[in-house]
């Protein structure tokens, strides 16, 4: 019984040896592998290997990227979320919302910083954080086709600098225009939520705007 352990064991040994050689001669050229029997036959051996290693290792690497994407994906979810309940009071400019929307979000725990540098000559309205995740958000007015087109420009400048998943703009809506031309910021990768919403008439009697906030990650 004992020299047949022994064996067993020599014939493990043997095994791991000859898959560690394949493993080596397999980085041969196979017109050099050919010459000899046994070392082609390694040598096909230890090209599976090296296949599968390399199958498993990209399988892997695309798990790991979904791993990130599902993280970036359940922030962008909570930012969404508190977004949602966002109620604009009246406004008469971007700047009057910025504020708004900056007390908004530090009264939900967030940290926010506003008009960053984020390239040579880019400039976003606010720097948000949860101590985790950053995300950078820019807010617009949507009054016209061209001031979405304008939009979808600055959105691909901001991507230079940027990650999608960091970008998230926010869309003010205040006049009946398609927004369908939205989706070309959907289109590189970016969450939209849509909250649809009328501001009250302020008191020097400016007319009430409709609100469409859509969002950017």
């Amino acid at each position: 019984m004992e020299l047949l352990f022994t064996l067993v064991e020599w014939l493990i040994y043997l095994a791991v040896f000859f898959i560690i050689a394949a493993v080596i001669i397999a980085v041969l050229p196979e017109d050099l592998a050919r010459r000899n029997n046994l070392f082609y036959s390694l040598w096909k051996i230890g090209k599976n290997i090296h296949k599968n290693m390399e199958k498993q290792s990209k399988e892997w690497e695309k798990g790991a990227k979904l791993d990130i994407n599902f993280n970036f994906s359940s922030f962008s979810s909570s930012i969404v979320e508190v977004l949602k309940s966002f109620e604009p009071e009246t406004f008469s400019s971007e700047q009057e919302l910025e504020k708004q929307l900056t007390q908004f979000l530090k009264g939900q725990g967030f940290q926010v910083e506003r008009q960053i540098n984020i390239g040579p000559k880019e400039r976003i309205d606010l720097k948000v954080s949860d101590g985790f995740q950053t995300y950078y958000v820019e807010i617009k007015e949507i009054n016209s086709k061209s001031t979405i087109d304008r939009a979808v420009g600055q959105v691909e400048r901001y991507l230079q600098y940027i990650s999608p998943y960091q970008l998230v703009f926010l869309a003010l809506i205040t006049k009946n225009v398609d927004i369908k031309d939205l989706d070309l910021i959907k289109q590189k990768g970016v969450e939209v939520v849509e909250i649809k919403t009328v501001a009250k008439k302020s008191n020097n009697n400016r007319k009430s705007k409709t609100i469409n906030i859509s969002i950017k990650v």
